[in-house]
C-alpha cells in the first residue's frame, strides 16, 4: 500500500486498539512463525501527532522463517514485496479496499537487523522524551504541509531528524 495523500493528525488513543485488532486479525494465520509483533512509527508514540496508518514489524529470528510468514500471509490477501531499498526488512502490501482493518504498513524484520533497530530506537526515544517528541510533531506537520502529494520529499524532510535521534538513542545505551 502506497500513501498517495500525506495527511498528519493529532495523536488518536485509538491506535494501539487499532494495533491489538490487526495483530488479533494476524495471529491465527501466522502464530508459531515469529518471535514478537512490535508496533512502531508515530502511532506507536502516545502525544505524537502521525500518519492515520499503523506500522507492524513481525520480528522473526531467521530469514528461513520468511516464506513461512508470505505463505501464511499471502492466505490473508497481503503479498510481500520485497526489502524495497531496506535490508532485512520485507514489506507486505495489500488492498485496503479488501480490508475492515484500519490502514496499516506491515514489514517482516530479522531481530538483529539494523531496520528494527532503529524502528525501535526511534519509538523508544521519542516515548521517552516530551522535547524531541514535540520537535517531531511539528516537523512532520510541516512536512506534510510542504510535501502533501511527495511520500519521498515527506521522508527526506524528516531524514535528518530522525538520523539525530538514532545517534541520541545510541549514546544513551
Amino acid at each position: 500500500m502506497r500513501t498517495e495523500h500525506i495527511e498528519v493528525i493529532p495523536y488518536q488513543a485509538t491506535w494501539p486498539l487499532a494495533f491489538k485488532q490487526i495483530v488479533a486479525h494476524l495471529m491465527p494465520s501466522i502464530a508459531g512463525s515469529f518471535t514478537r509483533i512490535e508496533h512502531v512509527g508515530s502511532t506507536a508514540v502516545p502525544g505524537l501527532a502521525a500518519k492515520p496508518i499503523i506500522d507492524i514489524d513481525i520480528v522473526i529470528a531467521q530469514a528461513s522463517q520468511l516464506q513461512t510468514l508470505i505463505t501464511s500471509l499471502a492466505k490473508l490477501g497481503y503479498y510481500c514485496e520485497g526489502e524495497l531499498g531496506v535490508a532485512q526488512r520485507y514489506a507486505f502490501s495489500y488492498e485496503p479496499a479488501k480490508s475492515v482493518l484500519k490502514l496499516h504498513h506491515l514489514y517482516v524484520c530479522l531481530a538483529d537487523s539494523l531496520a528494527l533497530r532503529h524502528h525501535l530506537a526511534l519509538r523508544d526515544y521519542l516515548r521517552t522524551h516530551r522535547a524531541a517528541r514535540e520537535q517531531y510533531a511539528q516537523i512532520k506537520l510541516q512536512g506534510a504541509q510542504l510535501f502533501a502529494n511527495d511520500i519521498e520529499q515527506y521522508n527526506r524532510y524528516k531524514a535528518d531528524f530522525i538520523a539525530d535521534i538514532y545517534r541520541l538513542a545510541a549514546a544513551e545505551k
